[in-house]
């Protein structure tokens, strides 16, 4: 064993960070399966829907119109008005089969369900995390422990875990554009950066928002000098 029975590893504030990164990526990779699972639902209904009308109104249609070559007291028009229901229920056969080929081919249903299942699972996870780190300390579990079994909960959720669409990726990043702990899906490439260098790249970031502020204030000052100076003048 790594760490004895008798010796307990205490909290700090790096390992929190680490859960709280986790756990701000299991919220996205929720919102991520939770839009997945609309979109997929969504096309199932436009693919669905249409062929449970067509295959209702075909059934229907199969009964009610007549075979016009054994009645020899219908017209003829009656007859080529009848020839054409019959195509045109024909063709709606024909319609609902491709939709109901193309929703199977599509795989939506199945794939609304199994991004529905990991939007529950990263749920979890999520609230196991938020859980544990509002506790107190002394009340938390064995750090090592839970910090190893968040791990291997994370992998296997991101290997069990169905391909995200595009889509989804796209809305994401217009909802959430400055959100830090983005989902792996949504980083691209993912720089590992220590604690010394993130430290010292936030505070190069908030000397240049603060130099860019002070910056705006003073265009703004120049420009409210030159209004007076102008009104002055007149």
């Amino acid at each position: 064993m790594s760490v004895k029975q008798d010796e307990h590893c205490e909290w700090c504030e790096k390992q929190e960070k680490l859960l709280i990164k986790w756990a701000e990526k299991a919220a996205g990779y929720r919102w991520l399966h939770n839009h997945a699972r609309l979109f997929y639902k969504k096309q199932n209904d436009w693919l669905s829907y249409p062929s449970i009308i067509i295959a209702s109104i075909t059934g229907v249609g199969g009964f009610a119109v007549l075979n016009p070559s054994g009645n020899e007291n219908v017209s003829q028009d009656t007859k080529n008005n009848i020839m054409v229901i019959q195509y045109f229920f024909a063709f709606l056969n024909v319609l609902g089969g491709i939709l109901t080929s193309i929703s199977k081919f599509s795989q939506s249903l199945p794939l609304s369900e199994a991004h529905s299942a990991m939007c529950v699972q990263w749920s979890k996870f999520y609230r196991s995390i938020d859980m544990e780190i509002s506790l107190d300390v002394k009340h938390r579990s064995e750090v090592v422990e839970f910090l190893m079994k968040s791990r291997e909960d994370y992998d296997k959720l991101l290997d069990d875990a169905p391909d995200i669409p595009a889509i989804s990726i796209q809305a994401f990043m217009v909802q959430f554009p400055d959100k830090e702990n983005k989902p792996d899906v949504c980083n691209g490439l993912s720089i590992v950066v220590s604690d010394d260098a993130a430290s010292v790249t936030g505070s190069r970031r908030a000397v240049n928002r603060w130099l860019g502020a002070f910056q705006n204030i003073n265009r703004r000052r120049s420009k409210e000098m030159d209004e007076l100076e102008r009104v002055d003048s007149v």
